[in-house]
């Protein structure tokens, strides 16, 4: 461990930092504004209204979604105790809610100047930059995860444990216990992996096993387990006035276990890492970039962080149960690499006769940035451009009966036969004016537009139909082919019959299920149309992936967007000017000063467009709410925001109070709808509802049939949820889906409950029907 110390008191890179006070306090400004500001954005989700109301019940037990006999648990101790401190002074809102939590992210990016003296100035200046801008340290100091608190005793953990190995004082020693006692039990989950990825790291780095052992010959153990003791017990009881928390410490571990086994709703496999590419793919790469350039030459420290960083990714590659906040596993060590690799770029460059000026190395950096930047603007606006021309060509038509939803398919070689349908499609073409008496009328079609035309008969057109279990409003819809008529069916699907009839305008179908005597669901329907023939045996085997058979019009369209030429002209330009002009930059002024120099301004210029590309995602995460965010799988709507709103109305109707109306939720009583009702203290959460239920307001699920109450309500729904599905996602939108998060195919509505307010209070006579 000695070694690890005095290897690391390297000298001080050659730039000096007039100020350093001041750059840290505008440092600290900045991620406060970032961080703090707007903080109610977004409503709590379920996972942060547990956390939210745990620690409201702890200074107000009289929470009417709070059960006195059975207290409810946070899932983060520490940071439980700071929000019930925040809640106190600031009230039970979104924003006090969140505060802590955004705090001491704040002391995250500020952390790294606790290694100064092993670091080096320049190198924990650059990793509290990186982290400033880091997406998922904003996502996460913007939400009431665990994570960043679990970080942030990491920092101050090692910083006193390297403080032991050099002054072998036991309070710094007992420090470090208390941290690992956080770590590990009092934070987030991933705490085992946390310290782990830190023991592989100094298992990478270190060679002389000798030292290490002294240092822990010398630890103090018994008073470190004394110390982790007290701090479980404290923290988690919040100074005993909850002796029941200590069970918060067991939840902890309970949810790591579970995740060794089962992934989160709606994630898919390796979702760690897949958010690790999507936001932190910029740290990552100049990471593995400093760990190839500095392996052989670089310090124990930097292998340090070189182990950690694969053991982190390791982790969120493999580990079922992550979550987006995970990602700050990885984004830690990838930071302080970067630091490292760009604390390097910093050094002397002048050598031979190569006199580099000291503007050079900012001046290059700041226009291979603006490059970077038209560059994506402009691959942006094609993307953007590509989507909307994309979207109306007609390459697979999925329709769901519900009018607010929209899907997508994929035509399954492996599919039923008795699912797939073998129709023509017909065109018409050569249209004419001809007088009703025309003979030739009679081997002629009319049209809509009086004219008659011949009939073309092209290739067959495959539709495979996939039934789905989810409810329809209505069995009926309209398909419109932009580019001429297709008929369907009638063709039998099982126990029912998809039927077809043509309405007076040619080229609009409606189709209607039939639903037979035996079928008591509602069904729903996926038409997935190819315009080729698939039903052959033979054919289906040739495929190897319907996704594939349903690429060939997704290409003829965007070939035919291409040969129109409709993009922005301006874009079309500026993309392979840029292209040429990075290389051009670099070698001019390589020519001036040297391939070494360049490539210091080339390397900082691609970190200021990473860091702005940081910011402005990492705010967007957290102030909307969208599903079609990778970090959000099933965010909170505002529904649950205005729900509140309009209960309060209906209170001061029902009985002149702003929150003392009855409410019956048909609920969990830990969610984010009851942290929506956390003001109404007559709210009584019950498993089911009935006829003995006459409450003014009553909150249920959407269910069909509906409840039978106890007195005429008028209802309204709300929207909790939105579904998405990210296998819609194909070339042609991508772009557009990874700049801008837009889609062909919308969100539809999902996690459906039902207000319900008795006429009396909603002010009618009778209910309307329905």
């Amino acid at each position: 461990m000695t070694q690890l110390v005095q290897e690391q008191l390297q000298p001080e890179a050659r730039l000096r930092i007039s100020g350093e006070t001041l750059v840290y306090a505008a440092i600290l400004i900045f991620t406060l504004v970032i961080r703090v500001a707007m903080l109610g954005a977004v409503p709590l989700d379920d996972a942060q209204a547990h956390e939210a109301l745990a620690a409201l019940h702890r200074i107000d037990p009289s929470t009417s979604s709070i059960n006195p006999d059975e207290p409810l648990l946070p899932d983060n101790a520490l940071g439980s105790l700071f929000n019930s401190l925040s809640m106190l002074i600031f009230g039970s809102n979104d924003e006090a809610a969140r505060l802590a939590t955004a705090l001491a992210g704040s002391l995250l990016v500020i952390s790294p100047a606790l290694y100064r003296r092993y670091f080096g100035r320049v190198a924990v200046l650059f990793m509290s930059l990186a982290l400033m801008v880091s997406p998922a340290a904003i996502a996460t100091a913007r939400s009431m995860s665990a994570t960043p608190w679990s970080m942030l005793l990491v920092m101050v953990g090692g910083w006193l444990a390297l403080r032991f190995a050099e002054t072998r004082e036991k309070w710094f020693a007992l420090g470090t216990a208390v941290c690992f006692a956080g770590i590990i039990f009092l934070t987030s989950e991933y705490g085992i992996f946390i310290v782990l990825g830190l023991f592989f790291g100094l298992a990478v780095s270190l060679s002389d096993q000798e030292e290490v052992r002294r240092v822990f010959a010398d630890w103090p153990y018994f008073e470190s387990f004394m110390a982790v003791l007290v701090t479980i017990i404290v923290v988690s009881t919040a100074f005993l006035a909850s002796p029941g928390g200590l069970s918060s410490v067991g939840q902890v571990l309970e949810k790591f276990a579970e995740g060794l086994s089962t992934r989160h709703p709606n994630t898919p496999y390796a979702y760690g890492l897949l958010v690790v590419l999507r936001y932190e793919i910029g740290w990552v790469v100049f990471a593995l970039i400093s760990v190839w350039v500095t392996w052989r030459e670089g310090t124990l420290l930097e292998r340090f962080l070189a182990g950690w960083l694969a053991w982190s990714l390791l982790c969120v590659t493999f580990y079922l149960g992550a979550t987006a906040e995970m990602s700050l596993l990885v984004t830690i060590p990838a930071a302080a690499l970067t630091a490292a690799l760009a604390a390097r770029l910093t050094q002397e460059v002048s050598f031979g006769y190569w006199n580099v000026p000291g503007w050079f190395i900012p001046l290059h950096a700041v226009i291979v940035a603006a490059l970077v930047g038209a560059l994506t603007v402009s691959v942006q606006s094609l993307a953007l451009k590509l989507h909307d021309e994309a979207k109306v060509q007609p390459f697979a038509k999925v329709l769901n009966f519900d009018d607010a939803a929209v899907r997508i398919g994929t035509i399954s070689p492996e599919a039923d036969s008795s699912m797939v349908i073998n129709l023509p499609y017909i065109k018409l073409v050569n249209c004419e004016s001809l007088p009703a008496d025309d003979p030739r009328t009679a081997d002629l079609v009319p049209a809509s537009n009086g004219q008659y035309c011949e009939e073309d008969i092209t290739p067959d057109t495959t539709i495979q139909v996939v039934p789905l279990d989810a409810p329809i409003k209505n069995a009926r819809f309209v398909i419109r082919d932009p580019e001429g008529e297709t008929v369907y069916g009638p063709e039998p699907i099982g126990d029912e019959l998809l039927t077809v009839f043509t309405a007076a305008d040619r080229g609009e179908y409606r189709f209607e299920v039939l639903r037979g005597e035996t079928i008591d669901r509602q069904a729903q329907y996926i038409l997935l149309v190819h315009r080729d023939d698939l039903t052959d045996k033979s054919g289906f085997s040739e495929i190897t992936s319907g996704a594939v058979a349903l690429r060939f019009p997704e290409l003829n369209a965007a070939l035919r967007i291409f040969a129109r030429n409709n993009f922005n002209p301006a874009a079309v330009i500026v993309v392979p000017l840029v292209l040429l002009l990075l290389p051009i930059t670099f070698f001019l002024g390589g020519a001036l000063y040297g391939a070494r120099a360049v490539w210091r301004g080339m390397g900082f210029g691609f970190m200021l467009s990473a860091a702005v590309f940081g910011v402005s995602i990492g705010w967007n995460l957290s102030t909307t709410s969208e599903v079609r965010d990778l970090w959000t799988p099933a965010p909170a709507t505002q529904d649950y925001q205005s729900l509140e709103d309009t209960l309060e109305a209906y209170s001061r109707r029902d009985n002149g109070t702003k929150m003392e109306m009855e409410i019956t939720v048909e609920g969990p009583s830990d969610g984010a709808l009851a942290w929506s009702l956390r003001h109404f203290d007559n709210a009584d959460y019950v498993d089911a509802v009935g006829p003995h239920i006459v409450t003014p307001a009553v909150i249920t699920r959407e269910v069909f049939p509906r409840p039978v109450l106890g007195a005429d309500y008028v209802g309204q729904q709300l929207v909790f949820g939105e579904a998405w599905d990210r296998g819609s996602l194909n070339w042609t939108d991508f772009g557009a889906w990874w700049f801008q998060r837009r889609t062909r195919f919308e969100p539809v509505p999902d996690h459906l409950w039902r207000l319900w307010i008795r006429k009396e209070v909603y002010d009618v006579q009778t209910v309307p029907e329905g």
